[in-house]
Parts: C-alpha cells; sequence; structure tokens
C-alpha cells in the first residue's frame, strides 16, 4: 500500500491489550514516522472514528481509516506522507479505504482460525477428561475392589499387605487423574465461552433441564479478564435466581460481545418476579455494572417469565 499510495509510510494500529501495530517504513525515516505514530495513538485511542480522517503528528500528514472488522480488536489503517494534505483525490481515499477492508477481513480471518483452533483444543480436552471419567476411573475402581475380595481369602500376611498396599496406590492414582480431569474442565485464562457453558452446567440438576446458552461476537478476545470475573459472577446470581424462585421449564442464556459493549441476557418462562423477593444478588449485580459504567434491567419476558439484562461498555 505504501508504494501504491506514494506515502512515506503505512501501518494498521491495534487498539488491543497490548496496542500492537504494524509500519512498513524505509530505515531512514522510522524515526520520525514511530513520533507520528506514538502520537496517532494517543489520539485515537480514545476516539472512535467512522469515516477516515486527516490530522497532522511529529509534522507529517496522517490519513487514518477505520478497519471494519468484527472479530479482531478496534483498529485503524494509517497513510504518512511527508507532502501536501496527505491523499490528493476520491481515487486516493477510496484506494485507502479498499486497502483498509482487506486488511480487516484478514485480522477476522486470523481470528475465526484461532476461534476454531482453540474450540478444537477445548473439545479434545472434554473428550479425554469424559474417557478418563467414564472408563478409566471406573475399571481402576472396579480393580480395586476386586483385590479387596481378594484380600478377604488371602491366606499370609505379606499377600495380604501387597493387596492393601496396591489397593491405597489405586486410590492415589484415582484421586490424580480426578484433579487431572478437574484441570482440563477448568483450565485457567481459557475459553470465556467454554465457562459460561461449564457455570450452566451447573446448575442443570437444580434446574431440571438445560438451559439454552448462546455467544456472540468476539467474546473469547475483546472481554478483558477483570470483566470476564464480573460477567460470571452477575451470570451466577441469575441463574441461582432461576433455579431458586422462577419455577420455570425452560431458560437461555445468551452472551454478546459488540465493538463497544458485552451484553449479558438470562430469561425463562417462569413466574415472574415474586413481589416480596429480596434483591440482594441483583442489587450487587446492579452494582457492578453501574461501576463499570454500565446498566442492569430486570423485568417480564412478554406475558410469562423475567428478563435480566446486564450490559457494560467494552473499551
Amino acid at each position: 500500500m505504501r508504494s501504491v499510495s506514494g506515502a512515506l509510510a503505512a501501518a494498521t494500529l491495534c487498539f488491543g491489550p497490548e496496542n500492537l501495530r504494524s509500519v512498513s517504513v524505509a530505515t531512514s525515516d522510522a524515526g520520525r514516522v514511530s513520533r507520528a505514530l506514538d502520537e496517532v495513538m494517543a489520539t485515537m485511542s480514545a476516539t472512535r472514528i467512522d469515516e477516515p480522517v486527516e490530522l497532522r503528528a511529529a509534522d507529517l500528514n496522517v490519513v487514518a481509516v477505520p478497519m471494519r472488522a468484527h472479530l479482531a480488536h478496534r483498529g485503524l489503517l494509517v497513510a504518512v506522507f511527508d507532502r501536501g494534505p496527505g491523499p490528493r483525490d476520491v481515487e486516493e481515499h477510496q484506494l485507502l479505504v479498499s486497502f483498509t477492508d482487506q486488511a480487516a477481513l484478514a485480522l477476522d480471518r486470523v481470528v475465526a482460525f484461532g476461534d476454531r483452533e482453540e474450540l478444537a483444543v477445548i473439545t479434545d480436552r472434554e473428550r479425554i477428561a469424559r474417557d478418563l471419567h467414564d472408563s478409566v476411573i471406573q475399571r481402576l475402581f472396579a480393580t480395586g475392589l476386586q483385590l479387596q475380595a481378594t484380600a478377604m481369602i488371602a491366606t499370609g500376611p505379606d499377600v495380604l499387605d501387597r493387596i492393601e498396599q496396591a489397593v491405597s496406590d489405586l486410590d492415589l492414582t484415582i484421586r490424580d487423574i480426578r484433579g487431572t480431569i478437574f484441570e482440563l474442565q477448568h483450565r485457567p485464562g481459557g475459553s470465556l465461552r467454554s465457562e459460561v457453558r461449564a457455570l450452566v452446567r451447573e446448575y442443570e440438576p437444580l434446574l431440571g433441564f438445560a438451559p439454552d446458552v448462546r455467544t456472540s461476537g468476539p467474546v473469547d478476545n475483546s472481554v478483558p479478564g477483570t470483566l470476564r470475573e464480573n460477567l460470571l459472577s452477575v451470570l451466577r446470581e441469575a441463574v441461582t435466581n432461576v433455579a431458586r424462585h422462577a419455577q420455570a421449564r425452560s431458560a437461555a442464556v445468551e452472551v454478546q460481545a459488540s465493538v463497544s459493549e458485552l451484553r449479558l441476557v438470562v430469561s425463562d418462562d417462569g413466574g415472574g418476579i415474586p413481589a416480596d423477593a429480596v434483591h440482594s444478588g441483583l442489587r450487587n449485580a446492579r452494582e457492578r455494572a453501574e461501576a463499570l459504567g454500565g446498566s442492569l434491567e430486570l423485568g417480564p419476558d412478554g406475558s410469562l417469565g423475567t428478563r435480566l439484562v446486564w450490559r457494560v461498555p467494552l473499551v
């Protein structure tokens, strides 16, 4: 793009957790271009734009075009010029926008491939955990019972001691395998999608049914750790209320992440909110939302049931 547009430098700026940048520039111009990009990052990090903008940075003319990505972090494609007011005509502007759309598409593909690979890993880990629990542990447990039965008819003390030692070793092995299963199913820093599904799955015995769980948008890539913890706490409180008070036959959980907002929706077809209900948990959920600059809405879901909407901004 730099050679086609005649720019001094071209760069992609991503406003994610690490504020990444990728720059194409001649070595002799690297210093002043870097200073210009630092100014652009500082200026545009808190400013969202929908159309290309022109600005001055480090005595250079800069054109910043927003990348319209759906999965990747918010970003800009930047062209730096040392002449005139940047692109000289409409065609040059359209050329920059076209390059930006291609860059956004490439970033989305990278994120999508990463999500697919992570989903494959999560699926494989869950399969291994199921196999360990349903097959390996059961066989070890059965073997331990057989050894205990054999110990009852053992004649010599040496044989009895060896059998008891083998049973103890099997117990330790089962304990270690169960720890491994827990780590497979609860890996720290894992997918938020899998954490949401796992949390809801915990309440299925108490609910008597499996709620419908849906996620949309860059849930795993755009939600920082602190916000993730708040969302999971609110989700646990909401599902607990459904299990204890709603007397529902079905429920749905939806987590949506957009460019600017994270939204949690929990709905059920129960009997609505009791008039004498104590709202201490929901008050905590509302305070969490307000502390993060968001809000909580609680009301009827159509003619039947309750709908909770917890939303906070993504910055």
